[in-house]
């Protein structure tokens, strides 16, 4: 969590997803709800910006990237920051996905991890990052 200035804690979380539309489009939704938001666009950037940032409160990521697959990018971030929950978007169903993606994706802890997918409301959006960012409040406060 971060501070403002005007001593309000932020949650900061950062979004890839390679399509600048959407992208745009997801950052300004989390912006809307007081969210400190950061983009990637590539795989590379998101991993850059998180060590450059410090600990994130969550996430959000496309499964397929042209410089390979979100999930991979999300299992990277986890084995830096194991507590960071992980919201995996897609326009296909997880039946449409590579079995690679499927099989990682069930590498995370299930109360860690969410998939939401495309085309989705602000509210099933903002639902889900609450619901993520809180069950990591929750482990946090009873360590």
């Amino acid at each position: 969590m971060q501070k403002t200035p005007e001593g309000l804690f932020v949650e900061p979380i950062l979004i890839l997803d390679d399509h600048a539309a959407i992208l745009g489009c997801i950052g300004d939704m989390l912006r809307f709800e007081n969210y400190s938001v950061l983009e990637a666009s590539t795989g590379l950037q998101a991993i850059e910006i998180s060590k450059k940032c410090g600990p994130l409160s969550l996430f959000v990521t496309d499964v397929s990237l042209p410089d390979g697959s979100g999930i991979d990018i999300a299992l990277r971030l986890v084995a830096l920051y194991p507590e960071l929950p992980v919201l995996v978007i897609s326009g296909n169903p997880m039946d449409w996905w590579a079995s690679k993606d499927v099989s990682n994706f069930s590498r995370f802890p299930p109360n860690n991890v969410d998939f939401l997918e495309k085309p989705f409301s602000a509210s099933e959006l903002y639902m889900r990052v609450r619901n993520l960012i809180g069950r990591r409040s929750q482990r946090n406060e009873a360590a």
